[in-house]
């Protein structure tokens, strides 16, 4: 669908639309009154609409439904990130208060447990090793502590959601 649509972009903006800009600022060029200057816009914009494609009814609705399809793709695409997401941050959430649970007992009352960041997961000064996805990629802080992990991911999914609601509505 991609192919498809970059070369569709192409087609119109390189083979339609340039060319004929620049046939049309040539007309303007000569053009000396303003009944002249609307004939050579009306001129563009005909030409321009039949090299699209956008003047017969039947390519219009083929290509119609090729963007629907194209549209519906995306939708569900967006659709199937978003519950990636929430069901990440639901894991990290359950991850982050076991952890955060195993962490307090492992240090015992007043003592702390300093966490080095690997490239696969986080090595504990005990030597244990938790499993991370590699899309949580952390800081000390917050792999010292684990529920920011989960509520930082939390509020991303949040954001996603308002920024999908808000350009729906637009």
């Amino acid at each position: 669908m991609m192919h498809f649509l970059q070369n569709l972009l192409f087609y119109f903006m390189v083979e339609v639309l340039e060319p004929n800009w620049h046939r049309f600022q040539e007309s303007l060029a000569k053009c000396t009154s303003v009944d002249e200057v609307l004939t050579c816009h009306q001129n563009f914009l005909s030409v321009a609409l039949k090299e699209c494609l956008l003047t017969e009814p039947e390519l219009l609705n083929i290509l119609n439904m090729v963007l629907n399809s194209c549209q519906y793709f995306i939708t569900f695409s967006q659709q199937q990130i978003d519950r990636v997401f929430e069901a990440e941050a639901r894991r990290a959430e359950d991850l982050g208060i076991a952890l955060g649970s195993a962490a307090r007992r492992a240090r015992g009352p007043g003592s702390t447990l300093s966490t080095v960041s690997t490239g696969s997961g986080s090595s504990t000064a005990s030597g244990r090793r938790h499993r991370r996805s590699p899309s949580m990629a952390v800081d000390e802080k917050s792999a010292e502590d684990p529920e920011t992990v989960a509520e930082r991911i939390r509020r991303n999914v949040i954001q996603r959601r308002e920024a999908r609601i808000e350009e729906d509505a637009n």
